[in-house]
C-alpha cells in the first residue's frame, strides 16, 4: 500500500513539475493516521514575481474512496505581501447531489482539485495562505493529503 502511495504521489509530482504555467505547487501528506485535527492549520507560502500576469489558485484534497461526508467546512485566509489578510469563504464538497464522488479516483485514493479563486491579480511578493478545517469534531477522518497550486492563466 504504501508503495502505490508513494509511486502514485510520485507521478502526480512529474506531472505538475512539467507545467510551465505553475507558479507554486506543494502537497502536504503530513496527517497522523489519516485524521487532520480540529486544531491543525496548513500553512503554504508562494512568491509572485509577475505582476503583470492573472493567476488561478486550487486547493488538492486527497482522501480514502468512498469519502463519508458529502461537504467539509474549510476555514482559508490568504496573506497578502503587504500584511493585508483576507478569508475566502469555502465549503468543499465532495460528492454531487446524487452521491457521486467528484474526485478522480485510482485504487482507494482519490485526489479532488477544486478552484479557490480564478483570473486573480496578485501583486508581486510573498503570499502565505493558511487552511483549517471546521468539521464539528475533534478530527476530519481518512484524509490522505492537502495541496496547493498556484498557476498563471495562459
Amino acid at each position: 500500500m504504501k508503495t502505490k502511495l508513494l509511486c502514485f504521489f510520485f507521478f502526480v509530482l512529474l506531472l505538475v513539475s512539467c507545467d510551465k504555467n505553475s507558479v507554486y505547487s506543494k502537497l502536504d501528506r503530513n496527517f497522523e493516521s489519516n485524521r487532520w485535527q480540529s486544531d491543525e492549520v496548513k500553512t503554504f507560502e508562494f512568491t509572485i514575481e509577475d505582476d503583470s500576469k492573472t493567476y488561478n489558485l486550487e486547493l488538492q484534497f486527497s482522501h480514502i474512496y468512498d469519502y463519508q461526508y458529502e461537504k467539509v467546512p474549510l476555514n482559508i485566509t490568504l496573506t497578502g505581501p503587504d500584511g493585508t489578510v483576507a478569508p475566502i469563504p469555502f465549503e468543499l464538497i465532495i460528492k454531487d447531489a446524487s452521491g457521486k464522488q467528484l474526485a478522480d479516483c485510482t485504487g482507494d485514493m482519490c485526489d479532488l482539485i477544486v478552484p479557490l479563486q480564478q483570473n486573480v491579480k496578485l501583486a508581486k511578493g510573498t503570499y502565505q495562505l493558511t487552511v483549517s478545517q471546521a468539521f464539528k469534531k475533534p478530527y476530519l477522518p481518512n484524509v490522505l493529503a492537502l495541496g496547493l497550486n498556484v498557476k498563471i492563466v495562459p
